[in-house]
């Protein structure tokens, strides 16, 4: 268990349970000792505005006299009134449930409060009372009141028990072979554009709702221009305009357009796990594909990515490919180092500065390089990355400026890999601070070409979720 990567997916999960329950101003409350480091994390990296309270329960436990006092107790500390209060109380490991039951006496002996959520880092078997988490980080148990972070636990759902696509959340935890035929039904589909009628009848009366709840132009395009030329019905909804804005939970929402009939959600949240909490919950016949949930993943854009890279450079494994740029906070980044180790890449290359790098990237299966200059040695293909500024917290790099001099892709920087590499970007690109003109329009880019792949792709998952592929049923 990597805790460093887990709290940033908790935190992320935390702030949507917190909007799915409309709390605006919760009070979060670490147990010692254990659950106090992990609450100061979450603390801030949620940037709540109450102080953070600590608990000591060991007066509190229904088993001190068995096993003593702990000749360490710490005084207990709620800076904030709790009567009325929504709680987070966080713990680092769930086990028996005793210390939970301690903790929550305690709270109650300070006041009556509105509601108490757990979150714990991790649970172990052994559960003595029935008490579950609300939020967990790590389960050697799931129980389906804890629903697992995104990451290879999420793969179980997205497969139907014949092994055909249901949902499509992730590729991390997907096998070679779904994979390849993802890629293969999307070469399939190519040839729709350049009939005169650009359309197939595969997904007639199928109703597909467009749930984007972060700004996209080329994702939300392509996947309604792709379910369109499917022949299906979609609607795009105007979140900013629709009732989540008037206090409807996302529940509800989903809710009522299941009552339409709908049969696919295409969903884009800026919080990790959006996708998967609403794939656990939507109607057996409701499929989802995650557009991009935070941090976590970008699956289409990762299989969009590999399909490019497959019509120029079938063998994956002869390749050596680079990804550079802000590792940390892309989504993509993610999902296209678990695309390209699932299909045997020869290496994987990741070229960033320090600060841009996630805790333990090299469990990811990738080699890091903090030179651009030595990384990009005798690569096939270079991806470039976009500059996430819109979720970096803090200082990360001295200035854009910087950026483009050490890590900014120049002709002169491409020539130092192979002369047949190919240039990539999940778009939007930074002219001038990520990639130079002349190299994202240069002979080498395939950026536009990643814009088309991106139709026959996500073609090819919609109709591989919906039961549907070229040639009958699937």
């Amino acid at each position: 268990m990597q805790a460093s990567v887990n709290l940033e997916d908790l935190a992320e999960r935390i702030r949507l349970h917190l909007d799915e329950n409309h709390i605006t101003d919760p009070v979060m409350i670490g147990i010692h000792s254990g659950g106090v480091w992990v609450a100061q994390r979450l603390h801030e990296l949620l940037q709540l505005t109450s102080p953070l309270g600590t608990l000591d329960i060991s007066f509190y436990r229904d088993d001190f006299t068995r096993k003593g006092i702990n000749p360490e107790v710490k005084p207990s500390h709620l800076p904030c009134e709790i009567t009325g209060a929504h709680i987070l109380l966080v713990d680092d490991v769930l086990h028996t449930g005793r210390t939970i039951r301690a903790a929550m006496n305690e709270i109650f002996d300070y006041g009556r409060p509105a509601s108490i959520a757990l979150i714990t880092l991790a649970e172990r078997n052994g559960r003595e009372l029935p008490i579950e988490p609300t939020i967990i980080g790590y389960s050697r148990t799931m129980s389906a009141h804890s629903a697992p972070l995104p990451g290879p636990t999420s793969s179980a759902i997205q497969v139907n028990g014949d092994g055909r696509l249901k949902h499509f959340l992730t590729v991390e935890g997907l096998k070679k072979p779904l994979l390849e035929n993802i890629l293969n039904v999307a070469e399939s589909f190519t040839s729709v554009t350049a009939q005169p009628v650009k359309k197939v009848p595969l997904l007639r009366g199928k109703t597909i709702f467009n749930l984007f709840f972060e700004p996209s132009t080329r994702t939300r395009t392509t996947f309604e221009l792709a379910a369109k030329r499917l022949s299906a019905d979609v609607m795009n909804m105007n979140i900013s305009a629709s009732a989540t804005t008037k206090g409807e939970s996302l529940l509800d929402t989903l809710r009522n357009l299941e009552a339409m009939y709908s049969d696919m959600f295409i969903v884009r949240h800026a919080d990790s796990g959006a996708a998967q909490f609403i794939a656990n919950h939507v109607a057996p016949h409701v499929s989802v594909i995650n557009a991009g949930d935070g941090r976590h993943a970008h699956p289409t854009q990762a299989m969009l990515d590999v399909f490019t890279i497959r019509r120029h450079k079938p063998d994956f494994s002869a390749l050596t490919v680079a990804i550079v740029g802000d590792i940390m906070h892309s989504r993509v980044a993610r999902s296209q180092i678990h695309a390209l180790n699932t299909l045997d890449v020869g290496e994987l290359r990741i070229i960033a500065p320090k600060t841009l790098l996630p805790a333990d990237v090299e469990a990811l299966g990738v080699n890091v390089y903090h030179s651009l200059n030595e990384g990009l040695k005798d690569v096939d293909v270079i991806i470039m990355l976009r500059l996430q500024k819109e979720r970096m917290t803090g200082a990360l790099l001295p200035s854009q400026h910087e950026f483009y001099n050490l890590y900014g892709l120049t002709q002169d920087r491409v020539n130092l890999a192979k002369p047949d590499a190919i240039v990539m970007h999940p778009g939007p690109a930074n002219r001038g601070v990520e990639i130079a003109s002349d190299v994202a329009d240069g002979p080498q880019s395939v950026i536009l070409e990643q814009v088309t792949n991106g139709l026959a792709v996500r073609m090819a998952v919609i109709s591989m979720c919906l039961g549907q592929q070229p040639g009958g049923v699937a």
